[in-house]
């Protein structure tokens, strides 16, 4: 065994807690190692979509190894399926992930813990769940060592694959959907199809989230999925609060979902966005900072756009542009998701149209 995949598994395995004893945790990666290891694993899973073995070579160590339940991958940046040829291409299955977090294991080594979703995968059944990767530093750039792919079995019900939806909501003769238009809730559902929690209501003709005396925090999707599309919104909430709107999902909850998150919250008051850029409002929660402060003073309405064009994807809040990126994957078919962080939000003027 290389010795460097030997000190990231003897480091893993000292960090893992057993039933009887309490392990104090490796510290939580500072935003610059977090930054370039997102950036690390981002550039492979391009890399892999892309079918590109060089790409793939430049951000993983000569011993790189990736495995799922059902697949692999390659160094080559192939998957390759159990039983089948290794020499078959699967050209159009592509792997959506995203690191959400890491810890330093040494200054030189990492964990680093996120989910990934399949696209086109054989047989018409998606696998999505949670991603898990070691990673070296060598001359300053962090290199995938190892790769973990841990499908969920969703009968069991705690989560739920994104099916895309059986009806489209028709658009108006403005070419948008009316999500919420002050009088119901008929365009949500809860998480897992259940009925929306309590803690929602049409208040005043606001979209309404009231912890208070709620005993969920569950968040509400749309019934409708979207690939591309421009979504606008209005939305405030009080000192402290927090909250976000989700898309590109990976999967569901039971309360929530795994996607990408334009977050909502008091920039000032939540302890998250005071500390952490990337955790401010409009930001790509935990990924990618807003490029200006543009939000309200708490408490007063701001108007919010999310674009996701193909790969394209862009954050507006107030009229400025604060978030641009590019993403490893096409775009993921599926709801929309309004997050419970259990505290007070209130929203308005929700409208999505189409783009693809």
């Amino acid at each position: 065994m290389p010795f460097s995949r030997l000190l990231v598994l003897r480091a893993f395995l000292l960090y893992l807690p057993s039933p009887s004893t309490t392990l104090a945790q490796p510290p939580q990666a500072l935003p610059e190692d977090l930054t370039a290891i997102q950036a690390a694993v981002e550039r492979l899973i391009i890399g892999v979509n892309n079918r590109d073995a060089k790409a793939v070579h430049a951000v993983t160590t000569p011993s790189f190894d990736a495995s799922g339940e059902s697949f692999w991958l390659n160094r080559d940046g192939r998957p390759w399926f159990p039983g089948a040829s290794p020499d078959r291409r699967y050209d159009g299955v592509e792997v959506a992930a995203l690191v959400r977090g890491g810890r330093l294991i040494t200054p030189d080594a990492a964990l680093a813990g996120g989910y990934f979703r399949t696209i086109n995968w054989p047989g018409g059944t998606e696998l999505a769940g949670y991603l898990n990767m070691t990673l070296i530093k060598r001359d300053g750039q962090w290199l995938a060592e190892a790769a973990r792919f841990a499908a969920y079995r969703f009968a069991d019900r705690s989560t739920f694959m994104v099916k895309p939806a059986k009806v489209h909501m028709p658009p108006g003769q403005d070419g948008w959907i009316r999500l919420f238009d002050g009088k119901s809730l008929d365009a949500f559902t809860g998480t897992g199809d259940d009925p929306v929690s309590g803690c929602w209501s049409v208040e005043n003709e606001l979209l309404t989230l009231n912890p208070a005396g709620c005993d969920s925090n569950r968040g509400i999707r749309t019934k409708d999925t979207f690939r591309s599309f421009e979504l606008r919104f209005d939305w405030r909430v009080p000192p402290k609060g927090n909250s976000g709107v989700k898309y590109r999902l990976f999967y569901l909850t039971q309360g929530d979902g795994t996607g990408h998150e334009y977050q909502i919250a008091d920039d000032a008051g939540d302890p998250g966005a005071a500390k952490y850029a990337n955790q401010r409002t409009g930001s790509l929660y935990n990924q990618i900072p807003p490029s200006k402060a543009a939000p309200r003073a708490v408490g007063e309405w701001n108007s919010s756009t999310i674009i996701v064009r193909g790969r394209h994807c862009e954050h507006w809040l107030n009229g400025e542009k604060v978030v641009e990126y590019e993403t490893s994957s096409r775009p993921l078919e599926g709801p929309l998701l309004l997050q419970n962080h259990r505290t007070r939000a209130w929203f308005r003027n929700v409208l999505i149209r189409r783009l693809d």
